[in-house]
């Protein structure tokens, strides 16, 4: 299987060719499209985002989401929404909620904010962060060989879903 590298230009008009002409004969004739535009990419997708998303050692299931090195550009929008009043009060909001929760966030490096910008407002503290993740173990029990081990990961990935919806927002690329 070949890496995830997004989906195919054609993805999109085909998905849509589908919709209009969903039958088994149109079907049968574009099936070929079918695997190249879709299948082939939704399966390496769903293999880089378990990559992403789930690690399994023999001590644990490892659960996680966030940015682990934010390059400079990312970086830069980073500290932009951090220090913004609202975006900064919304990810200190997901903060103390996943903190509640038991859940640690890390990626704090520096031992103070970087020039241009003071360690205040509700996403303050965030101004020491290269990076921001979260990453939870479960034991690697007798869950790990049934169909538990899939809600049990549903159950952290909805729990750190926000965190993944700030980041998206207000860091990646615009």
């Amino acid at each position: 299987m070949t890496a995830f590298g997004g989906f195919p230009p054609a993805t999109t008009p085909f998905l849509g060719e589908l919709r209009a002409n969903n039958r088994k004969d149109w079907f049968d004739a574009h099936r070929a499209d079918y695997e190249a535009h879709w299948v082939a990419p939704a399966k390496a997708f769903v293999v880089a985002a378990g990559q992403q998303l789930a690690e399994l050692a023999p001590e644990h299931l490892g659960v996680g989401a966030g940015c682990h090195g934010l390059d400079p550009e990312r970086l830069a929008r980073f500290r932009q929404a951090v220090a913004d009043p609202a975006s900064g009060a919304e990810l200190a909001g997901i903060a103390q909620r996943l903190e509640a929760a038991g859940y640690q966030l890390g990626g704090a490096i520096l031992k103070r904010p970087p020039a241009g910008f003071v360690n205040g407002g509700p996403g303050g503290r965030f101004l020491v962060h290269k990076a921001l993740f979260v990453h939870h173990d479960e034991p690697a029990d007798e869950r790990v060989q049934t169909a538990a081990v899939l809600a049990e990961c549903m159950r952290h990935w909805s729990a750190l879903a926000p965190l993944h919806r700030w980041l998206t927002d207000y860091v990646q690329a615009p």
